[in-house]
């Protein structure tokens, strides 16, 4: 990746990161259409997908994989260029980030080495990928909300998709028992 000047008139040098742009729901391809013919270089997390119609009309399309979300490759100086262009809304922040000195929250840069990873698993047309777009993590000690009076905590046993999460307790004798909740009853704890 080869640095870029900056044009924000500190004579600097800045660095090319991925950003992830929050954008209008189903306009995820037209945001990243947009942005190369402005040369800036947008990425969309898609597959593509045979769909069949109803009289078995078979059309190739690109089927959106994270919705309302494009990721940029771009400069500091020109994220200001994105937010103007038209359905681009903010730019993710990363609440666990340290914050700024006004007391903000940094945004969220996704690595280098995630993104072409991301990219190579997207490539790949004979597996199937899915994403689960919930915070937590198989492993996460979680505390649980209105189960009983007192607190309870559990550990994430596996995430199946955005809508439920499988919350588990190792029981020492039988096992381990577990249970699907919607992702707003439980709460991540640091360890």
């Amino acid at each position: 990746m080869t640095p870029v000047a900056s044009t924000d008139g500190a004579g600097g040098v800045s660095k090319k990161s991925w950003y992830v742009a929050l954008v209008a729901l189903r306009a995820e391809k037209s945001v990243r259409d947009n942005l190369l013919r402005y040369g800036i270089e947008a990425f969309v997390a898609s597959r593509k997908e045979i769909h069949i119609w109803r009289r078995e009309e078979r059309k190739v399309i690109e089927k959106v994989l994270i919705p309302a979300v494009v990721f940029v490759h771009t400069s500091n100086a020109e994220r200001e260029t994105i937010l103007k262009q038209p359905n681009v809304k903010a730019f993710m922040v990363n609440p666990a980030a340290r914050k700024t000195a006004y007391g903000r929250n940094s945004l969220a840069i996704i690595p280098d080495a995630e993104m072409q990873l991301l990219q190579d698993m997207l490539a790949q047309n004979d597996l199937d990928v899915a994403f689960a777009t919930s915070n937590f993590a198989v492993g996460d000690r979680v505390k649980i909300l209105g189960l009983g009076t007192a607190e309870r905590y559990a550990q994430i046993i596996r995430i199946p998709g955005d809508n439920n999460t499988f919350v588990g307790v190792r029981l020492e004798t039988l096992g381990c028992a577990y249970m699907q909740l919607p992702p707003d009853r439980i709460i991540k704890i640091n360890p």
